[in-house]
């Protein structure tokens, strides 16, 4: 009995090793993972676009363009009313994607106070660009003012500071000073305020002395 038992082990466990070394190479393909590829994993994220400043600024113009006003003549939203040109005007402006921040930080002057000091024919206009700037976009110097140019930089008003004495005689004279961003013209008019200049309105860039139709 003990031998026979011992043959019926070792010929089973011949069989087995046999078995496992006879088992074909695909026995365990559906055990095996399935491997994606980099391409099918990658092409399924969904990819978030950005939206720019510039890109935000023009979508809103587009969209008030758009808007279709009440048809009726007497209605004050008439498209070809003052009023409706006007809120058009003022919604542009406020959709600027850096003018608030700026206002804020060059200290700008509103609209109304612009408007008001264009009335005082003693009113100087101050242009602190460069040559360049005001040769490649134009220049704001209204036919019934003073127009004065002297360059500034953002950090530098020396040359205002030397010439302020020959150019603006009187230190109560309103001045409008300009640049393209407002922050040349706020540098300006701390260097202004400093030699006691106290009528001094930073308008900001000359595209926003455009934008507000001065």
């Amino acid at each position: 009995m003990r031998t026979s038992s011992r043959t019926i082990f070792v010929s089973t466990t011949a069989l087995l090793l046999r078995s496992t070394i006879t088992t074909p190479a695909n026995a365990f393909a559906l055990t095996t993972p399935p491997v994606i590829p980099a391409s099918s994993s990658t092409s399924s994220i969904r990819r978030t676009t950005t939206t720019t400043p510039q890109q935000y600024h023009n979508n809103r113009i587009n969209n008030l363009r758009a808007l279709r006003p009440l048809s009726s003549s007497s209605s004050p939203f008439h498209p070809f009313s003052t009023f409706t040109k006007s809120l058009f005007n003022m919604m542009m402006m406020s959709s600027s994607p850096d003018y608030s921040s700026r206002k804020a930080e060059y200290q700008l002057a509103d609209k109304e106070v612009l408007m008001e000091q264009l009335k005082n024919s003693e009113t100087i206009v101050l242009d602190v660009r460069t040559e360049a700037e005001i040769a490649a976009d134009g220049k704001f110097s209204p036919s019934h003012l003073q127009y004065r140019h002297v360059p500034c930089t953002p950090t530098d008003a020396s040359n205002l500071t030397m010439q302020a004495a020959t150019l603006i005689p009187s230190q109560t004279t309103p001045i409008i000073v300009y640049c393209k961003s407002g922050r040349r013209a706020s540098t300006a008019q701390k260097a202004l305020n400093e030699l006691g200049y106290n009528h001094v309105f930073n308008a900001g860039g000359f595209g926003d002395i455009q934008d507000m139709k001065l």
